[in-house]
């Protein structure tokens, strides 16, 4: 279905969009790329609801159950960060470390849906 594919492909760009702000310190002086990851929090969000809605359309897989977990890790990684708010150092550890599961787990999931 063309309307999945490009959902998908919206989920990639907004995935490497989310991530970007664990390289922020090496791109401190490129102001166009601060000011894009300034929005972090709204791209994942969108890849919140469009990941929802492709595993909707995808229908019933062998990649489901990836995609479920993944898409769990995000919601929690959501979650959490509204609900503490916080910019404790324990707190950024805790989120990237989730962050990182949620890309690898993304990474499984893709892998696991083209092999399958």
């Amino acid at each position: 279905m063309l309307l999945n594919k490009i959902i998908v492909l919206i989920c990639c760009i907004l995935l490497i969009l989310c991530i970007l702000p664990l390289w922020k310190n090496k791109f401190a002086g490129n102001k166009v790329l601060l000011k894009i990851t300034s929005f972090h929090q709204i791209y994942a969000f969108l890849l919140l609801v469009l990941a929802l809605i492709h595993g909707i359309l995808a229908g019933n897989n062998p990649a489901m159950f990836s995609g479920k977990i993944a898409w769990m890790i995000l919601l929690l990684i959501i979650l959490f960060a509204y609900i503490i708010k916080q910019n404790k150092p324990k707190w950024k550890k805790i989120h990237m470390a989730l962050s990182i599961i949620f890309v690898g787990l993304v990474i499984l999931h893709i892998i696991h849906a083209i092999i399958v």
